[in-house]
């Protein structure tokens, strides 16, 4: 099987292994976050991207993140996962970006150009993504049937292999989920490798 939910932070390490494209750990975010996040988007949350050595992450974080009373939790959370890619990867350096998505970004199915990378939705809905059998479909240009298409959880971090990380079939192929009528604005972190 190429996909494995595992219920830690430390489970996410089962993405080493040959022919799993994807990990991933729901989690419950705490309550007083997810009621103050929508307000957070709402004020026209700046994107970060910030690269530096995982363990410099979070006091990164503390300066590019506006003031709320959540700053102090969402950087150190965004360093607990920066810092989980860096051990997965063996890099020291990782690059991390955090941003409030407004529209479509990235609505077609794609595998991304790197070895592995960490996802996480604070608000709004998850990463999609395919399972192997069904990445003909996409490949294609088919239409995958909606009840053939897997959505993280809110809150669910994932870790999944790209174009350079892949031991199996296929790399994980994922898309952001278009946006609906209604849907809330994503609050969306990614992490990486660096590259040098």
């Amino acid at each position: 099987m190429h996909v494995r939910e595992v219920d830690s932070v430390e489970g996410l390490a089962i993405i080493r292994r040959p022919g799993v494209n994807l990990t991933f750990w729901p989690r419950a975010l705490p309550a007083e976050v997810v009621a103050y996040l929508p307000a957070m988007v709402s004020a026209g949350l700046t994107p970060v991207r910030c690269e530096a050595p995982h363990d410099a992450i979070e006091a990164e974080l503390r300066t590019l993140l506006p003031p709320s009373p959540f700053r102090d939790w969402l950087a150190a959370d965004a360093a607990l996962l920066a810092r989980t890619l860096a051990q997965l990867t063996g890099t020291r350096r990782v690059v991390l970006r955090i941003e409030a998505i407004v529209g479509d970004a990235c609505r077609l199915f794609h595998a991304d150009a790197v070895a592995l990378r960490l996802v996480t939705t604070y608000e709004g809905r998850g990463t999609q993504w395919l399972s192997d059998a069904d990445v003909d479909i996409s490949d294609h240009g088919g239409d995958v049937p909606e009840d053939r298409i897997y959505e993280m959880a809110t809150g669910t971090v994932g870790v999944f292999k790209g174009l350079r990380g892949v031991t199996g079939k296929h790399p994980l192929i994922h898309r952001s989920p278009p946006r609906r009528p209604g849907d809330p604005v994503r609050l969306f972190l990614a992490v990486d490798p660096a590259t040098h």
